[in-house]
């Protein structure tokens, strides 16, 4: 028997979702957020990924649709808060935004050796060395102590699924 309430926690940054979660995310468990394209799924994940550093988590994460480099901008933008956001007007009257890059080294050397961003664009010289991801996540969860893991895209970190009637079963044993 398993007091649930002994299990280590990560909170979610949510007061009312940690207090739902009675506490927050529990080692161990998966936690999947669904929703249309566009809703705002990748910026809460990376969301939990700030609040997990925060609390001295390490956390690896993998995007299907963003390369590492941008994970990691949008990452740094939640993390710089608005304060260090600057928006600069460009040619056509829209602003880009930027950030000063001493925040942009303060969040890096404060984040260094915590924050694992899979690089998904990466390929090895002998495409035979290539490990699936499960196999890469649980090498740098027993390397690095991961405590959160942030699959951005489920659909684009497994292996194709020709027979849409599988794709549940290809889901699980992914999980």
């Amino acid at each position: 028997r398993v007091n649930l309430d002994d299990i280590p926690k990560i909170k979610t940054g949510f007061k009312q979702l940690d207090k739902t979660l009675k506490g927050g995310f529990m080692y161990g468990q998966v936690i999947l957020v669904t929703g249309k394209r566009g809703a705002g799924k990748s910026t809460l994940c990376s969301q939990f990924v700030c609040d997990a550093l925060s609390q001295d988590q390490n956390c690896f994460i993998y995007s299907g649709e963003l390369a590492d480099y941008h994970f990691k901008r949008w990452l740094d933008y939640q993390l710089a808060g608005p304060s260090n956001v600057r928006g600069i007007p460009n040619a056509f009257g829209e602003f880009e935004y930027t950030l000063p890059e001493t925040a942009v080294n303060a969040i890096t050397t404060w984040y260094k050796g915590r924050a694992y961003i899979y690089d998904n664009s990466w390929i090895p010289e002998n495409e035979n060395e290539l490990e699936s991801l499960p196999d890469t996540i649980e090498k740098a969860i027993k390397q690095y102590g991961i405590r959160l893991v942030c699959i951005d895209n489920l659909m684009t970190a497994m292996e194709a699924v020709n027979d849409n009637s599988q794709l549940n079963l290809a889901q699980s044993n992914f999980v």
